[in-house]
């Protein structure tokens, strides 16, 4: 996940979250109780190297914000952010985005051949809203 030379220190963090970093057996991420030198990640507020406003999904790293919230599995991107710079983050969050897009296109193209052959109709129309909106986020980033 990060260099073991780093050390993570997770303050303030919602129960959840101490457990996963708790259960990674990584000596290098502790939770409170921070030692010198380590890098501080802050869930509610304090002098930190990284701040996390989990409740609205951003990653603050200076002047640098990330955001995390509306996908399905926002603890794996919240992690992405804090340990990684923004532009590997926001270059993985568009690999992720083209590939959602092409996905539900290929299971749009499975939803009318599935229909085609007298099945119960599908959910072809949702699929095709969520490569839409896929697309739109694709071509909003800079």
């Amino acid at each position: 996940m990060t260099s073991s030379d780093d050390v993570y220190c997770f303050t303030g963090a919602p129960t959840e979250i101490k457990e996963e970093i708790s259960n990674l057996n990584q000596g290098n991420l502790i939770v409170e109780n921070c030692t010198k030198g380590s890098i501080k990640v802050c869930f509610k507020g304090g002098t930190c190297n990284i701040e996390v406003d989990y409740s609205d999904g951003e990653v603050r790293k200076g002047k640098d914000i990330f955001y995390f919230s509306g996908m399905n599995d926002s603890n794996a991107l919240m992690y992405a952010a804090i340990f990684s710079d923004k532009e590997v983050y926001e270059c993985q969050v568009k690999r992720l985005m083209l590939r959602l897009k092409q996905l539900a296109l290929i299971y749009y193209d499975k939803e009318i051949i599935t229909r085609a052959s007298s099945c119960d109709e599908g959910i072809g129309t949702s699929l095709i809203e969520l490569s839409n909106l896929a697309t739109i986020w694709i071509t909003l980033q800079p």
